[in-house]
Protein backbone atom coordinates (compact mmCIF):
# COMPACT_ATOMS: atom_id res chain seq x y z
CA UNK A 1 0.00 0.00 0.00
CA UNK A 2 2.26 2.67 -1.35
CA UNK A 3 -0.04 5.39 -0.84
CA UNK A 4 -0.81 4.46 3.27
CA UNK A 5 1.73 6.97 5.25
CA UNK A 6 3.72 5.22 7.63
CA UNK A 7 2.95 6.12 11.37
CA UNK A 8 6.34 8.32 11.16
CA UNK A 9 4.74 9.95 8.48
CA UNK A 10 1.79 10.98 10.56
CA UNK A 11 3.83 12.21 13.16
CA UNK A 12 4.04 9.05 15.49
CA UNK A 13 7.50 8.83 16.45
CA UNK A 14 9.12 5.22 18.01
CA UNK A 15 6.57 3.23 17.16
CA UNK A 16 7.23 -0.62 15.66
CA UNK A 17 4.60 -2.70 14.54
CA UNK A 18 5.72 -6.61 13.67
CA UNK A 19 3.27 -8.98 11.69
CA UNK A 20 3.93 -12.81 12.75
CA UNK A 21 2.35 -16.10 12.23
CA UNK A 22 3.22 -19.13 14.27
CA UNK A 23 1.38 -22.18 15.62
CA UNK A 24 -0.40 -22.46 19.12
CA UNK A 25 -1.36 -25.88 20.83
CA UNK A 26 -3.25 -26.52 23.42
CA UNK A 27 -1.65 -26.16 26.81
CA UNK A 28 -0.81 -29.40 27.81
CA UNK A 29 0.08 -30.70 24.46
CA UNK A 30 3.27 -33.23 25.76
CA UNK A 31 6.75 -31.62 25.02
CA UNK A 32 7.59 -34.47 22.70
CA UNK A 33 4.77 -33.55 20.47
CA UNK A 34 5.50 -29.61 20.37
CA UNK A 35 9.01 -30.67 19.39
CA UNK A 36 8.50 -32.75 16.72
CA UNK A 37 5.92 -30.04 15.09
CA UNK A 38 8.88 -27.26 15.89
CA UNK A 39 11.20 -29.60 13.85
CA UNK A 40 8.52 -30.48 11.49
CA UNK A 41 7.94 -26.70 10.63
CA UNK A 42 11.23 -25.57 10.88
CA UNK A 43 12.42 -28.36 8.11
CA UNK A 44 9.48 -26.83 6.12
CA UNK A 45 10.44 -23.20 6.33
CA UNK A 46 13.91 -24.59 5.25
CA UNK A 47 12.40 -25.21 1.58
CA UNK A 48 13.88 -23.56 -0.81
CA UNK A 49 10.36 -23.23 -2.60
CA UNK A 50 8.77 -22.21 0.58
CA UNK A 51 11.40 -19.44 1.15
CA UNK A 52 11.25 -18.72 -2.14
CA UNK A 53 7.10 -18.49 -1.62
CA UNK A 54 7.03 -16.33 1.01
CA UNK A 55 9.78 -13.71 0.31
CA UNK A 56 7.60 -13.21 -2.62
CA UNK A 57 5.08 -12.24 -0.29
CA UNK A 58 7.19 -9.66 1.78
CA UNK A 59 7.22 -12.00 4.74
CA UNK A 60 10.90 -12.72 6.51
CA UNK A 61 11.43 -16.73 7.31
CA UNK A 62 11.99 -16.81 11.15
CA UNK A 63 12.53 -20.56 12.49
CA UNK A 64 12.49 -20.96 16.14
CA UNK A 65 12.29 -23.12 19.51
CA UNK A 66 8.90 -23.20 21.16
CA UNK A 67 10.70 -21.27 24.16
CA UNK A 68 11.52 -18.53 21.76
CA UNK A 69 8.01 -18.27 20.58
CA UNK A 70 6.73 -18.60 23.74
CA UNK A 71 9.04 -15.76 24.76
CA UNK A 72 7.40 -13.45 22.04
CA UNK A 73 4.22 -14.21 22.41
CA UNK A 74 4.37 -13.30 26.02
CA UNK A 75 6.14 -10.08 25.58
CA UNK A 76 3.71 -9.38 23.18
CA UNK A 77 0.91 -9.77 25.16
CA UNK A 78 2.32 -7.58 27.97
CA UNK A 79 3.15 -4.93 24.96
CA UNK A 80 -0.32 -4.35 23.41
CA UNK A 81 -2.86 -4.82 27.05
CA UNK A 82 0.12 -1.65 27.70
CA UNK A 83 -1.10 0.24 24.70
CA UNK A 84 -4.75 -1.30 25.07
CA UNK A 85 -4.62 0.24 29.34
CA UNK A 86 -3.18 3.53 28.23
CA UNK A 87 -5.38 4.19 25.23
CA UNK A 88 -8.63 3.59 27.18
CA UNK A 89 -9.36 1.18 24.55
CA UNK A 90 -12.48 -1.34 25.41
CA UNK A 91 -14.23 -3.27 22.99
CA UNK A 92 -17.85 -2.53 21.69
Amino acid sequence: MPDVPTLAEQGVRGAEVDLWFGLLAPKNTPEAVVTRLNGEVNEILAMREVKQSLDKQGLIVAPGTPSAFSSLVASEYTRWAQVIKQSRITAD
